[in-house]
């Protein structure tokens, strides 16, 4: 039984009060502190499942970050040994049966500092973004901000 059919069971059996006296049948108590019983353990331990599956997840963040740091340190290996191979080849291509090393020309875009200062506007992406603690703040304040509002939530907390 889960608990919403527990708790429509523990409606029904409290309609079945007395209605001169207010008292419940011997076998409705008994049925009641069972249900009840059976509540609080299936709250309980779905509180516990909580509990668990929180610190599993918190387990699985602290390996994502160990196994980031890992790979960054990796990368920054891999760059190291290619400033290497670039001072050992001295940019002339390298072949072996088991390795190739050539080289390839691109290009990119590189901006000065100053950019910023003098570029027109077309070549400038402005990523537009609500300044949500501003919009918090206006709205406390008593403001209107058209297409905003305070929502209030409930925040379930387990320990």
């Amino acid at each position: 039984m889960n608990i919403y059919q527990i708790d429509a069971r523990i409606e029904e059996i409290l309609m079945r009060t007395d209605p001169d006296t207010g008292e419940l049948p011997e076998d409705a108590i008994e049925e009641l502190t069972a249900l009840t019983e059976a509540r609080n353990t299936k709250i309980e331990n779905a509180a516990c499942l909580v509990i668990n599956l929180t610190a599993e997840a918190k387990a699985i963040r602290d390996q994502e970050k160990a196994l980031a740091e890992r790979r960054q340190s990796l990368e920054k290996r891999v760059e190291s040994i290619k400033l290497y191979l670039e001072d050992a080849t001295d940019g002339e291509p390298f072949s072996s049966p088991r390795v190739s090393v050539k080289y390839t020309k691109s290009q990119a875009v590189e901006v000065d500092d100053d950019f910023w200062q003098f570029a027109p506007d077309e070549y400038i992406r402005t990523k537009q973004e609500p300044d949500r603690p501003a919009i918090k703040a206006a709205i406390k304040a008593g403001k209107k901000v058209p297409g905003a509002e305070l929502v209030e939530h409930i925040n379930l907390t387990i320990k």
